[in-house]
């Protein structure tokens, strides 16, 4: 290992480009494990120094990816329907349901009892009223979703207990129409992609996440034509971070003409 980082420094292995690397390997004489592992340690390098210029610049290449992102601080105060909740959740001592939507796209009802078994159907009949372009979710998955632990938020300890020992189920329900309605509202120009448009968006992008319903994605335009895509990322903070929708769409900052410069650049 000594050896090897030593042979690293000596020929500045950081700088040259994969090809030339294998190259002087195989010319120094190194066995295959060696080489395997000089590749192993070069690969954590770069993502390395690929972490710590994102972190440092607020742009560079996504080490999952491979491909160029931005990051942006937001220019709004994000709020969350936490006080939604709670109010729902009281209901329930007088009632076995309660049922409110947030920004006219996200459908919500709070069931116990009796109500439970039909939960999901309820809230599916209310949405598919609405629109066909739609996804329910059981709340109880923010379990197993990389989000904001359900015991972080300002919830009463009764209700916290209730939601994981299967008292009181949530489930939600987003209208996609009506949430690209209240993109464009607030000045993110957003639409649906065509079946064909969003297969060769999947294999352009190769990138996880792409949100996708009834096999179309939805593309936004922001800062003279750029365009970007709805991912699981943004659809994580609307169902299990509690942000409104709006403040979502508020946030999506526009980028500046810099910033349009990087990624246009060739890797």
């Amino acid at each position: 290992m000594i050896k090897l980082l030593k042979f690293f420094n000596e020929n500045e292995i950081e700088k040259q480009d994969e090809e030339s690397i294998d190259k002087i390997l195989k010319e120094n004489s190194f066995d295959k494990n060696t080489i395997k592992q000089a590749r192993r340690m070069l690969r954590q390098q770069k993502r390395m120094k690929q972490t710590r210029e994102v972190l440092e610049n607020y742009k560079g290449i996504d080490i999952t990816s491979g491909e160029k992102i931005i990051i942006k601080s937001p220019k709004v105060n994000i709020e969350k329907y936490f006080p939604e909740l709670i109010k729902a959740y009281g209901e329930l001592e007088k009632k076995s349901s309660s049922y409110f939507t947030v920004d006219d796209c996200l459908h919500i009802g709070i069931y116990k009892d009796a109500s439970i078994p039909m939960a999901n159907f309820a809230l599916q009949q209310i949405v598919e009223s609405k629109t066909k372009n739609y996804m329910i979710i059981d709340w109880l998955s923010i379990t197993s979703n990389l989000s904001e632990p359900i015991f972080f938020k300002p919830f009463p300890s009764d209700f916290i207990f209730d939601i994981l020992t299967g008292k009181v189920k949530i489930i939600l329900g987003l209208d996609f129409d009506a949430l690209i309605e209240l993109f464009n509202e607030n000045g993110i120009k957003a639409e649906w992609l065509t079946v064909k448009q969003t297969m060769r968006t999947k294999q352009r992008i190769k990138i996880k996440g792409l949100v996708v319903i009834n096999d179309r994605a939805i593309k936004m335009t922001v800062s003279d034509n750029y365009e970007m895509f709805f991912f699981g990322g943004l659809l994580s903070k609307i169902l299990f971070d509690n942000i409104y929708p709006e403040s979502i769409a508020k946030s999506i900052n526009p980028i500046d003409e810099e910033d349009v410069d990087f990624l246009d650049e060739k890797q």
